[in-house]
């Protein structure tokens, strides 16, 4: 079973902010390589 792990660093302007990472997200599934499986994001 492959895995991987990525973090991400975000600077916001107030303590708590929504951010769009699907982009991110996507990006690095493609690089992956995996095909299935899933993803987990937690903050």
């Amino acid at each position: 079973m492959k895995s991987l792990t990525k973090y991400f660093w975000f600077k916001t302007k107030q303590r708590r902010e929504y951010i769009n990472i699907t982009d991110k997200v996507k990006e690095v599934v493609k690089e992956s390589g995996i095909k299935d499986g899933m993803v987990l994001v937690s903050a």
